[in-house]
């Protein structure tokens, strides 16, 4: 599989990304850093959107990176059912192209969060949490200023229906997002957005290493599993 990684300027989620993916089994020359300049994504099995805050959140977090020739390129590519995945800034950037459903506002206490938080895995249906359990609980940091997630009531209720909810915080709600959802996917499960930073709990020194579970669930099959989906 062929990993791409799409970096915005501000973005700095990139490199760990690369890290968890070349941990969890990916070849080095599979797994590429791409600047906001990218046209072409399709010769790609999965592409990333990483954390950060792209331009600086200068107008809304990921509204000014949507404008880029990436930005198009990854609308394309999703129309193609392959695995698309935004975490932090890239779950904002996702949001801001309409390809998952709702918005962020800044967190309730109007402050950056940072530090470890209990998420419980709401769908396991993706390509990004194939090899989790639903109802299993995981610790994974955060760090963000914009991460309180929200949507109308229609649009929360069709999120439940469909079990599109991925992920929920647990222990406590951090940001104050609608429905504790910390993250989402669309309808096929091939697009995901989560705010928690797995690519940062890979390693037992930064306090959890169950960020292994996204990567492994990634490098498992998402192929495989893309391709039965469409069936």
């Amino acid at each position: 599989m062929k990993a791409a990684i799409i970096s915005f300027p501000g973005t700095i989620g990139e490199q760990d990304i690369q890290e968890a993916l070349l941990s969890a089994g990916f070849e080095a020359g599979d797994v590429e850093i791409l600047d906001e300049r990218q046209t072409e994504l399709s010769t790609y099995d999965v592409v990333f959107l990483p954390g950060g805050a792209s331009y600086g959140d200068s107008i809304r977090p990921g509204a000014a990176a949507k404008v880029d020739a990436a930005a198009e390129a990854v609308v394309q590519y999703a129309a193609t059912g392959k695995p698309l995945i935004g975490i932090g800034n890239g779950f904002q950037l996702l949001t801001e192209l309409g390809l998952l459903p709702g918005g962020f506002l800044k967190n309730k206490t109007l402050k950056t969060v940072n530090g470890l938080y209990e998420v419980k895995v709401e769908s396991s249906r993706t390509v990004f949490t194939n090899q989790l359990e639903e109802g299993q609980t995981l610790r994974l940091p955060i760090a963000h200023k914009y991460g309180q997630y929200t949507a109308d009531e229609e649009t929360l209720s069709r999120l439940k229906e469909n079990k599109q909810i991925v992920l929920t915080y647990s222990s406590e709600n951090p940001n104050g997002s609608a429905a504790d959802i910390a993250g989402i996917a669309n309808e096929a499960g091939t697009i995901v957005g989560i705010m928690p930073k797995p690519e940062r709990a890979m390693n037992a020194l930064f306090g959890s290493v169950d960020g292994k579970l996204f990567f492994q669930s990634i490098n498992s099959g998402a192929v495989e599993y893309t391709e039965r989906n469409k069936k």
